[in-house]
């Protein structure tokens, strides 16, 4: 019971504060200088984030994917942030979604 949404957290916090990086904003403004945009999304059995970099700035990008998977600060308001969007993003599934995730459990 506790796991359930998981997932769904670890896509939230994706490209959130890391230790060289304070904050998201920080994160966009320094994918923005790349010419860059990011992209996250899990399932059950993958967690995606994804970069759209331009070429000369890959290394720089892989660099920033490496920060953000192995050296999140997880901040507790990024955290609590996270949560209140999954919370709300509930209340408005659709009926048929809330059917299949509880036959998963």
């Amino acid at each position: 019971e506790e796991q359930v949404g998981t997932a769904h957290l670890t896509e939230m916090m994706g490209f959130h504060s890391t230790r060289l990086l304070p904050d998201s904003q920080a994160i966009q403004q320094q994918l923005q200088d790349w010419g860059a945009t990011h992209f996250c999304s899990s399932g059950r059995e993958q967690t995606l984030w994804c970069l759209d970099i331009l070429r000369p700035n890959v290394d720089k990008g892989m660099q920033l994917l490496q920060q953000v998977t192995l050296e999140p600060l997880l901040r507790a308001d990024e955290v609590e942030d996270a949560k209140q969007t999954m919370h709300y993003q509930a209340l408005e599934m659709m009926p048929e979604m809330l059917l299949g995730e509880a036959v998963q459990q």
